[in-house]
């Protein structure tokens, strides 16, 4: 067996990679029937890239094999009945939820904080816990870019030694500009909020081996690990079923986090940072059998010990409010005496509510407010100690915005009046004074049909968008932009301004 590595090439970068071709859907479909595949295809945001902008996504630095005469023989050793599945253990959910890296090679980080977060629901025995860590803090501190990716040894490396803040101390944006975020723009307390693992566990091996997953299957039994593969083509197109590579080139590499196996089934369930729209609500099985290397590396974090741990338990980052909320504070540090909700509001103003005991309901009457960005955490009293819980942010929107529009240009070197074809990017302004829009979509139109539409839930004031035209046949198209800000009570929604665009590929 012959393999000779270069070390630390970004694979999505790569000049080998250059010829590396996207793959038609239907073309896809019709051949996963062909060779009665065990998963089936499906469109997403993730295949309507340009190949530039997917092996930017793909932002695994790691070892380059130019030379694949590897027998990938079948893991054997896993047959059985075995599995572990933590998005349902002991009938709960431990996993946290599937984010978006959007347009940035920042897969690293998100693997690392999806391991991270759920590693800490299964540690502190509460899966209500839903801590949120930031992506941007370890990516933009830690030595990750956008352009160039990362590596998980660094990474876990970094979670030792400094630690990562939470969501609220950095919102992740870059995924919205593609443009590196400055390790200074996070917040200026970021030290004294920040989790820090006691030490990680890593394994190693050759791609197409099998003797690391006995190795994976025992650390899967405490918590998910990190790990990567080589992504090709078709799995950009992953729909739902049991992953196998069938067609198309490799296009880099990508980190994830495992989460689960099944013996039965011969697959790892795997959570990717895609969003919840890409394969199965945001995961993929890949089966033991897949020739991308998945598992042969991987990384398991160690957390260090504590009294317990807190949290607002029905409360997440960027939540949308109006009306009246009953939020759930929780406690597990012993002798919980007491606990203190406290709200920073848009000024900068704080407001206190406290309770008795370990378990307490508070009632917000949000009407009271003013709209905008709010910061919430819990102060814990117990045995004589204080402890602050993670910090989380919500938005109070109780009226319409004002200002409250949205616009979009084409970029330099696109012109509407003339046919186009490959992927046009639109400059988009997204204004509104109070609050953030909450979503924003690109509306294609023909007639009076949506053709296509694909959206956005990390809105900046200034970020772009664009689509793919081969998705949709050639002809004449309304093309604009829908923006709202929604709640459980209310939705205020505006359009762009509107193309008329003829698309001929």
């Amino acid at each position: 067996m012959k393999i000779r590595n270069l070390l630390f090439l970004m694979l999505g970068l790569a000049s080998t990679q250059a010829s590396a071709s996207l793959m038609n859907l239907s073309t896809l479909k019709e051949t996963l029937k062909q060779n009665n595949a065990t998963w089936q295809a499906k469109d997403s945001w993730v295949n309507n890239l340009s190949e530039e902008q997917i092996h930017k996504v793909l932002g695994y630095k790691h070892k380059v094999v130019t030379e694949r005469d590897v027998d990938f023989r079948p893991m054997n050793e896993l047959a059985g009945t075995d599995s572990i599945d933590w998005r349902n253990k002991d009938g709960q959910n431990w996993v946290s939820p599937v984010l978006n890296q959007g347009n940035c090679g920042s897969c690293v980080a998100f693997a690392t904080i999806g391991t991270l977060e759920t590693q800490m629901n299964i540690s502190s025995k509460a899966n209500w816990l839903n801590n949120r860590y930031s992506a941007e803090a370890l990516f933009a501190c830690g030595g990750g870019g956008c352009d160039s990716g990362w590596e998980p040894q660094s990474a876990a490396s970094y979670l030792r030694s400094h630690g990562v803040p939470d969501e609220a101390c950095a919102p992740y944006t870059m995924g919205a500009t593609g443009v590196d975020s400055a390790c200074n723009s996070i917040c200026s307390d970021a030290g004294s909020r920040s989790q820090k693992i006691s030490n990680f566990t890593s394994t190693g091996g050759f791609l197409g081996g099998s003797g690391n997953a006995a190795k994976v299957k025992q650390a899967l039994q405490h918590g998910p690990v990190v790990t990567t593969l080589d992504v090709y083509a078709d799995f950009l197109s992953y729909g739902s079923g049991i992953y196998k590579h069938v067609a198309g080139a490799m296009e880099g590499g990508h980190a994830v986090s495992i989460v689960g196996y099944n013996d039965a089934g011969r697959y790892w369930i795997v959570r990717n940072s895609w969003g919840p729209d890409w394969g199965e609500n945001g995961f993929v099985r890949v089966s033991y059998d897949d020739t991308s290397g998945i598992g042969n590396e991987t990384w398991s974090f160690a957390l260090p010990s504590t009294d317990g741990v807190a949290g607002i338990q029905n409360l997440q980052d960027r939540s949308y409010i109006s009306g009246s909320i009953d939020l759930q504070a929780n406690s597990t540090y012993p002798n919980t005496s007491d606990m203190t909700l406290q709200m920073v509001d848009p000024s900068g103003s704080r407001t206190t509510m406290n309770c008795k005991g370990s378990s307490c309901p508070f009632h917000i009457d949000s009407t009271k407010l003013a709209d905008g960005r709010y910061v919430a955490n819990l102060l814990v009293n117990y045995g004589g100690k204080q402890v602050q819980s993670e910090r989380k942010f919500f938005y109070v929107v109780n009226k319409r915005p004002e200002n409250f529009s949205l616009s979009f240009t084409p970029q330099s070197g696109t012109d509407l009046s003339k046919p186009i074809s490959g992927r046009p990017v639109f400059n988009v302004e997204a204004t509104s004074s109070s609050v953030p829009f909450s979503d924003v979509s690109i509306i294609v139109k023909q007639g009076d049909k949506i053709v296509m539409q694909r959206g956005d839930d990390i809105i900046l004031p200034q970020m772009t968008m664009g689509w793919r035209t081969t998705v949709i046949p050639n002809g004449t198209y309304d093309v604009y932009l829908q923006g709202r800000i929604s709640t459980e009570r209310i939705q205020y929604q505006v359009e762009s301004n509107h193309y008329t665009v003829t698309v001929k590929n």
